[in-house]
């Protein structure tokens, strides 16, 4: 039998782990690629001519925009070889603290946020969470998406 309370014990001194960052400029193309295929439908999404004339200046992203960053920045942050069966990415909760624009440089690290236990229908489960933090070119913290995993037996 697995003693998954021991397991998070171990884990905690991950807490504050960061994984290897991720830098890119965001391309006004690829904004509206995203935008389209999450069925957005507002101009400053869409269409660059009538973004300039807002009082964004310009295309800005979704907010759903920071959902792109978390798999190109988690590995190995979150512990996924335990001695439990399955894995589950349970969560992204997303917080926008700032417009994301076309040419902008975001740059995104993962960092391994907290470890605990629950106990469920299939025994105690082990839930682990890593917040993705996301700085435009000039440091400043424009989101941080929080994703949570659970595994259990």
């Amino acid at each position: 039998m697995v003693d998954v309370e021991a397991l998070a014990d171990n884990l905690r001194d991950r807490i504050g782990y960061e994984g290897e960052p991720f830098t890119h400029k965001i391309e006004a193309g690829a904004l509206i690629k995203f935008a389209t295929a999450t069925g957005e439908t507002a101009r400053v999404y869409l269409d660059d001519a009538y973004a300039r004339t807002t009082r964004f200046g310009g295309l800005i992203a979704p907010p759903t925009w920071v959902s792109v960053y978390p798999p190109k920045v988690m590995k190995g942050v979150m512990v996924r070889d335990l001695p439990l069966k399955r894995f589950l990415h349970t969560d992204d909760v997303a917080e926008n603290y700032s417009i994301i624009r076309a040419d902008d440089e975001i740059t995104a690290i993962a960092r391994y946020a907290d470890v605990f236990v629950r106990k469920g229908r299939f025994g105690s489960m082990l839930f682990q969470s890593s917040d993705v933090l996301l700085t435009n070119q000039h440091a400043v913290l424009v989101a941080k998406v929080r994703v949570v995993a659970v595994n259990f037996k």
